[in-house]
Protein backbone atom coordinates (compact mmCIF):
# COMPACT_ATOMS: atom_id res chain seq x y z
CA UNK A 1 0.00 0.00 0.00
CA UNK A 2 3.01 2.32 0.21
CA UNK A 3 2.56 5.52 -1.71
CA UNK A 4 4.84 6.16 -4.65
CA UNK A 5 3.94 9.86 -4.67
CA UNK A 6 6.90 12.14 -4.00
CA UNK A 7 5.79 14.87 -1.63
CA UNK A 8 7.56 17.25 0.73
CA UNK A 9 5.69 16.02 3.79
CA UNK A 10 7.87 17.64 6.42
CA UNK A 11 6.69 21.16 5.67
CA UNK A 12 2.98 20.60 6.09
CA UNK A 13 2.10 17.88 8.52
CA UNK A 14 2.47 15.80 11.63
CA UNK A 15 4.14 12.44 11.05
CA UNK A 16 4.25 10.85 14.48
CA UNK A 17 0.76 10.60 15.92
CA UNK A 18 -0.37 7.91 18.37
CA UNK A 19 -4.08 7.49 18.99
CA UNK A 20 -6.13 5.81 21.67
CA UNK A 21 -5.36 2.53 19.90
CA UNK A 22 -2.06 2.54 21.79
CA UNK A 23 -0.76 5.27 24.09
CA UNK A 24 -2.36 8.36 22.54
CA UNK A 25 -5.20 10.23 24.16
CA UNK A 26 -7.51 10.91 21.25
CA UNK A 27 -9.25 9.14 18.38
CA UNK A 28 -8.31 9.36 14.72
CA UNK A 29 -11.31 11.61 14.10
CA UNK A 30 -10.38 13.96 16.94
CA UNK A 31 -6.80 14.29 15.65
CA UNK A 32 -8.06 14.93 12.11
CA UNK A 33 -10.33 17.71 13.37
CA UNK A 34 -7.36 19.31 15.14
CA UNK A 35 -5.14 18.89 12.07
CA UNK A 36 -7.79 20.65 9.98
CA UNK A 37 -8.06 23.47 12.55
CA UNK A 38 -4.28 23.87 12.45
CA UNK A 39 -4.34 23.93 8.63
CA UNK A 40 -2.15 20.87 8.26
CA UNK A 41 -2.19 19.12 4.90
CA UNK A 42 -0.98 15.72 6.12
CA UNK A 43 -1.27 13.59 9.22
CA UNK A 44 0.42 10.22 9.68
CA UNK A 45 -0.90 7.85 12.31
CA UNK A 46 2.19 5.87 13.35
CA UNK A 47 0.77 3.52 15.93
CA UNK A 48 3.05 1.35 18.07
CA UNK A 49 3.19 -2.18 16.68
CA UNK A 50 4.71 -5.52 17.62
CA UNK A 51 4.68 -8.87 15.86
CA UNK A 52 1.81 -9.79 18.21
CA UNK A 53 -0.54 -6.83 18.48
CA UNK A 54 -2.84 -6.11 21.41
CA UNK A 55 -5.34 -4.26 19.21
CA UNK A 56 -6.92 -4.78 15.78
CA UNK A 57 -4.80 -3.21 13.05
CA UNK A 58 -7.70 -3.90 10.69
CA UNK A 59 -9.98 -1.68 12.83
CA UNK A 60 -7.24 0.97 12.91
CA UNK A 61 -7.11 0.91 9.09
CA UNK A 62 -10.91 1.03 8.90
CA UNK A 63 -10.99 4.15 11.10
CA UNK A 64 -8.40 5.80 8.87
CA UNK A 65 -10.35 4.90 5.73
CA UNK A 66 -13.44 6.53 7.28
CA UNK A 67 -11.42 9.63 8.21
CA UNK A 68 -10.17 9.87 4.62
CA UNK A 69 -13.80 10.18 3.53
CA UNK A 70 -14.74 12.61 6.32
CA UNK A 71 -11.64 14.82 5.85
CA UNK A 72 -10.93 14.89 2.09
CA UNK A 73 -8.75 17.99 2.48
CA UNK A 74 -6.22 16.00 4.55
CA UNK A 75 -3.71 13.48 3.33
CA UNK A 76 -4.11 10.80 6.03
CA UNK A 77 -1.40 8.17 6.13
CA UNK A 78 -1.50 4.71 7.67
CA UNK A 79 1.71 4.15 9.55
CA UNK A 80 3.44 2.31 12.32
CA UNK A 81 6.24 2.82 14.81
CA UNK A 82 8.47 -0.25 14.72
CA UNK A 83 11.06 -1.25 17.31
CA UNK A 84 14.50 -2.38 16.11
CA UNK A 85 15.42 -5.61 17.90
CA UNK A 86 19.07 -6.34 17.09
CA UNK A 87 22.20 -5.40 15.14
CA UNK A 88 20.82 -7.09 12.01
CA UNK A 89 18.04 -4.50 12.03
CA UNK A 90 15.31 -7.08 12.71
CA UNK A 91 12.01 -5.31 13.25
CA UNK A 92 9.26 -6.21 15.74
CA UNK A 93 6.41 -6.11 13.21
CA UNK A 94 4.46 -8.52 11.05
CA UNK A 95 4.66 -8.56 7.28
CA UNK A 96 0.91 -7.93 7.17
CA UNK A 97 1.20 -4.65 9.08
CA UNK A 98 4.11 -3.52 6.90
CA UNK A 99 2.11 -4.29 3.77
CA UNK A 100 -0.68 -1.97 4.93
CA UNK A 101 1.44 1.06 5.81
CA UNK A 102 2.13 4.19 3.83
CA UNK A 103 4.91 5.16 6.23
CA UNK A 104 7.08 3.16 8.63
CA UNK A 105 8.98 4.74 11.52
CA UNK A 106 11.92 2.85 13.00
CA UNK A 107 12.82 3.39 16.66
CA UNK A 108 15.05 2.16 19.45
CA UNK A 109 13.19 1.66 22.73
CA UNK A 110 15.60 -0.80 24.26
CA UNK A 111 18.96 -2.09 23.20
CA UNK A 112 22.35 -3.09 24.56
CA UNK A 113 23.14 -0.02 26.64
CA UNK A 114 26.88 -0.65 26.88
CA UNK A 115 27.83 -1.20 23.27
CA UNK A 116 28.07 1.81 20.97
CA UNK A 117 29.28 -0.31 18.04
CA UNK A 118 26.25 -2.63 18.26
CA UNK A 119 23.91 0.34 18.45
CA UNK A 120 25.51 1.96 15.41
CA UNK A 121 25.41 -1.33 13.47
CA UNK A 122 21.71 -1.71 14.27
CA UNK A 123 21.06 1.90 13.28
CA UNK A 124 22.87 1.44 9.98
CA UNK A 125 20.94 -1.79 9.28
CA UNK A 126 17.66 -0.02 10.05
CA UNK A 127 18.43 2.92 7.79
CA UNK A 128 19.56 0.71 4.92
CA UNK A 129 16.84 -1.97 5.05
CA UNK A 130 14.52 -0.27 2.57
CA UNK A 131 11.56 -0.57 4.95
CA UNK A 132 12.02 2.41 7.25
CA UNK A 133 10.91 5.85 6.03
CA UNK A 134 11.54 7.82 9.24
CA UNK A 135 13.96 7.42 12.14
CA UNK A 136 11.76 8.14 15.15
CA UNK A 137 13.15 9.61 18.35
CA UNK A 138 16.58 10.14 16.80
CA UNK A 139 19.36 9.90 19.40
CA UNK A 140 16.97 9.76 22.40
CA UNK A 141 17.77 6.13 23.22
CA UNK A 142 21.51 6.70 22.77
CA UNK A 143 21.43 9.71 25.08
CA UNK A 144 19.43 7.86 27.76
CA UNK A 145 21.78 4.87 27.49
CA UNK A 146 24.85 7.07 27.81
CA UNK A 147 26.07 6.24 24.29
CA UNK A 148 27.99 9.24 22.98
CA UNK A 149 27.56 9.72 19.25
CA UNK A 150 30.22 12.38 18.77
Amino acid sequence: MRSSIKYNYTLCGDFHVHTSYTDGRNTITEYCKKAKENKLKTIAFTEHVRKNLTYSFLEFISDIEKARIDFPELRILIGCEVKVLNTDGELDVSDYVLSQCDVVMGVFHSFNRDDKDSYLAALQSMLENGIINIWGHPTVFAERAGIRLD
